[in-house]
């Protein structure tokens, strides 16, 4: 062993016991290495050949000269399936079998907790959640340390489970996913040695043969080791934590080798190609919880280290065609990226002190548009005892009024649901609700698509149950938790689809249980957006409404019977038997935090609730003080907001204009095997077909004196939220190193595309003119440099897909639709609902406000306020129901009922 190579320190405690442990002279008869056998793996049709068969021998820790010989028994094996402990049979081997045994039985006990994992399993610190394949380890070793006689029977039968999940989700698992199996089989096969008597030899050749078969999958699809690492050396931390688990593994195999006859009837085949690899890593690096500190010990111990991007995104920019590789680096590019920062694709490194300044002073942009160094509001009480109760496991349909926090409930909700490693899914009806909560589509989540609503429920779960519905099977499976957002704009139909659907996939391991089992959490105002197009087929044949019978006045069923429904009262999610079926418990959010005027929120309730105005209510919204200096105008249509725009920016003659163009892209991670073109359809102008609804504009205009709009939390603290207006009172040269820096669990990818979008704007707009950043200074007198950001959506649970889209966080302040206001808060508005068309735009538009005094109602009637979905007799008698005749009344309390 003193003719290892320097690559790598054996500093460590670890090594330097299996250094004197392989040294030792007690080990007894000297054998060439290659004669050695570590493991056998082969493929499981073979396992009763006596022929020698190449065996996985995946040592990568060893850079031994040919010459080095090492001190071991030759094992004769048995074609009996066994595990026989050498020390029984060689008193020579006693010693040292008592230390690496008592080492061994140690390694259960260890899987207890994620942080005291075995040093040969990484606890997946770069992920928020144990993945599934360990997290069940954990549970077994939870039952394996509290075990009795009694309970040992369950214990084995867990461990059989779990092995005939390896054997059939095999084919379809990860390099990755497959490793694990192998990690956790070593966990249950010491279960199994560490009994004194071995009472089931089925179990224990069990055991041998998902071993062999795991490493035999893992063989084909990783390669050997000895040519993977050399030529595919590891990059980004992810795959350093992967390459160095392999070592790790393979030393343990050998340790494993020194005590234990792994009897199969194999030989092992020349281990002599790995004696260039090398040894297990610092454990200051394999424990690093954080890139930085991983990227700190690297520098340390590999000071000549250089990040590499990863080959796997496809870039979308105008003069750009959709590719499976990035464009190339130019020498420009090299040197800008250089100095300021090494791209990984997994992780940024760690900030230069100017950077840390610089972000300091102006505030990091996550993917969700929050200061990260900011917690977030206080959830107030009412919202933390409804965080409470989605914590304790309830189906739970939570509302409120606008501005009472829903949004902060429900992200305070998905942070503590994801700590408990809860497979958590967030989605919504439409493609923009979907992108502002950072989730999918109700279709995404289920692999619907839009002629799905034509087929029955056999023509569905015929395609589910198919080859082509295996991933959504699984998808669906996995959930532990569903969060549904506007649910308002989801159809009775849908929902009962939607239930059935989820109730049969699931079946297989929960029994037929009303939405599968899974918990349900959904949220939305019904007095606001009502379902679009409801009741267009029968949602168990698919027939087209156009053919269906009128069987009264108000009622009509398929030509197959099924119905009747009215649709209009109808058209709701709650009028769904799968609503009943949830057994939701009931929350009304009452606090207002948007507005603080007791009056001003008495009256948006009327209007919230379709409750008549007085004159005293006409008369406060349309003969109030206010001043609506420089304020946004709220019109009904996108047609009035263009032409009001363009006309404004027109009218600045004294400024040229500015243009960002916005950078798309989407990224596929290496084990994605479908149809790549579906998710990365484009537009025209090379944007992506699935940004069409994104808040974030294709191209952004701007110039000096321009009124604009924010579209992300820039600073909760200091009130610049989505919606904080202001002016563009100058500009900032563009400066890499001056860009601010990022947090979450995409900073990775938001810095290394804001970066590119800035080296593209930087190449089409060659003038130094053009190389700026706006300065915008708010209504609050706040003064700040808006630099691009970068979203980045999930893109279907569990595919590991991620889209981006990176631009100037700003729209033009002039007009907006009230639709696109949604979930903005405003201090100044001018509100015209002229042409008002929708049921609740009145409603959205007035409660954007924070104050009268910002409010100014200057087109539409008083007809026009009392267009609100909440006067809907089937929303109020529903809503009666639930939360009783004071809700209409009562802004104090929460109301928690269960149905």
């Amino acid at each position: 062993m003193s003719q290892l190579g320097q690559a790598n320190d054996l500093g460590h405690t670890e090594m330097q016991c299996f250094d004197y442990l392989v040294t030792s002279d007690s080990l007894g008869t000297c054998v060439d290495f290659n004669d050695l056998t570590v493991d056998c793996i082969s493929p499981l049709n073979t396992l009763l050949t006596t022929e020698p068969t190449t065996a996985y021998g995946d040592m990568s820790f060893l850079d031994l000269s040919s010459d080095l010989q090492i001190n071991m028994p030759p094992k004769s094996l048995s074609a009996k399936g066994d595990l026989t402990r050498v020390s029984n049979r060689l008193s020579s081997l006693q010693h040292a079998s008592r230390i690496i045994m008592q080492m061994l039985y140690a390694y259960p006990q260890m899987m207890l907790r994620r942080q005291t994992f075995p040093p040969f399993i990484h606890p997946h610190w770069h992920q928020k959640q144990v993945p599934e394949t360990l997290s069940n380890c954990m549970g077994i070793a939870q039952i394996f340390a509290s075990r009795t006689p009694e309970s040992e029977p369950f214990l084995w039968k867990m461990i059989d489970s779990e092995q005939g999940r390896f054997r059939q989700k095999l084919t379809s698992f990860t390099g990755g996913e497959v490793h694990l199996c192998l990690q956790v089989m070593i966990i249950y096969m010491i279960m199994v040695m560490s009994e004194s008597v071995t009472d089931n030899r089925e179990r224990v050749t069990r055991s041998l043969e998902t071993v062999e078969l795991i490493g035999s999958r893992f063989l084909d699809l990783m390669g050997s080791y000895s040519s993977t690492e050399m030529t595919e050396p590891s990059a980004t931390w992810e795959e350093w934590i992967f390459a160095e688990s392999r070592r790790r593994m393979s030393c343990l195999w050998l340790m494993i080798s020194c005590v234990i006859t792994i009897e199969n009837g194999r030989t092992c085949s020349s281990c002599g190609a790995l004696e260039n690899l090398a040894l297990p890593s610092s454990k200051m690096l394999w424990e690093a919880r954080t890139l930085e500190e991983w990227q700190t010990e690297k520098a340390f111990f590999d000071p000549f280290l250089y990040l590499t991007p990863k080959q796997s995104y496809v870039f979308f920019t105008p003069k750009r065609k959709i590719d499976d590789q990035p464009p190339s680096t130019t020498p420009k590019r090299q040197e800008r990226a250089a100095s300021v920062i090494s791209i990984s694709s997994e992780e940024d490194a760690p900030p230069t002190p100017q950077r840390q300044e610089r972000a300091s002073s102006f505030i990091s942009i996550s993917s969700g548009g929050d200061d990260e160094g900011f917690v977030g509001p206080t959830l107030c009480p009412e919202q933390q005892d409804l965080v409470d109760l989605i914590m304790s496991g309830r189906n739970v349909f939570f509302t409120g009024s606008a501005g009472c926090g829903k949004s902060t409930v429900l992200k305070a909700a998905i942070d503590l649901l994801k700590d408990q490693d809860k497979n958590v899914v967030v989605a919504a009806p439409t493609g923009k609700a979907a992108l502002n909560i950072d989730g999918m589509t109700l279709y995404s989540y289920l692999s619907w698509v839009p002629d799905f609503r034509e087929k029955d429920l056999h023509g569905i779960s015929s395609i589910l149950y198919g080859k082509s519905g295996r991933n959504t099977r699984k998808r669906l499976r996995e959930t532990d938790v569903l969060i549904i957002d506007e649910t308002s704009m989801v159809e009775n139909n849908f929902l009962s689809r939607m239930e059935y659907v989820l109730r049969h996939i699931r079946q297989d391991h929960r029994g037929e249980l009303p939405w599968g089992g899974l918990q349900l959490i959904v949220t939305g105002d019904f007095c606001q957006l009502p379902p679009v197009e409801p009741f267009k087929n029968c949602w168990i044949c698919g027939v087209a409404q156009e053919h269906w019978i009128e069987v009264s006045d108000d009622a009509m069923k398929c030509p197959h019977g099924h119905g009747p429904w009215n649709i209009d009262q109808d058209k709701w999610a709650f009028r769904s038997s799968a609503w009943e079926a949830a057994n939701f418990a009931y929350v009304n959010l009452n606090e207002i935090h948007r507005q603080s005027d007791r009056t001003f929120i008495k009256t948006l309730q009327k209007c919230r609730l379709g409750i008549p105005f007085s004159e005293q209510d006409h008369d406060l919204l349309f003969n109030h003080e206010s001043d609506v200096t420089n304020a946004t105008q709220l019109v009904c249509t996108n047609n009035i907001a263009d032409r009001i725009n363009k006309e404004k920016l027109k009218e600045i003659t004294a400024y040229p204009a500015i243009d960002y163009k916005c950078e798309d892209g989407i990224w596929f991670p290496p084990h994605f095997r479908g149809d790549r073109e579906t998710f990365s359809r484009q537009n025209r102008d090379k944007t992506l077909a699935r940004f069409n609804d994104h808040r974030l504009n294709p191209k952004v205009q701007l110039k000096q004196t321009q009124l604009v709009m924010l579209q992300v939390n820039l600073n909760l603290k200091k009130g610049l939220v989505n919606g904080s207006q202001g002016e563009i009172v100058g500009w900032e040269p563009i400066d890499t190193a001056r860009l601010p820096g990022h947090e979450g669990p995409n900073k990775d990818t938001m810095w290394e595309h804001v970066l590119l979008f800035t080296e593209e704007h930087l190449r089409n707009h060659p003038n130094p003119d053009d190389q700026r950043w706006p300065i915008l200074k708010f209504t609050n007198g706040l003064k700040r440099t808006i630099y691009p950001v970068c979203q980045v959506s999930n893109l279907g649970y569990q595919t590991g897909i991620k889209a981006y889209r990176t631009q100037i966080p700003l729209i033009p302040g002039w007009a907006i639709t009230v639709h696109k206001s949604q979930g903005m808060t405003l201090d100044r508005a001018i509100v015209d609902l002229t042409n008002s068309f929708e049921a609740g735009q009145a409603y959205v538009a007035l409660s954007r406000v924070t104050s009268l005094e910002g409010l100014h109602i200057q087109g539409g009637t008083r007809e026009d306020l009392s267009i609100g979905v909440g006067g809907n007799p089937e929303v109020r008698d529903f809503l009666m129901k639930k939360f009783g005749s004071k809700l209409y009344a009562d802004h104090e309390g929460s109301h928690m009922e269960s149905s």
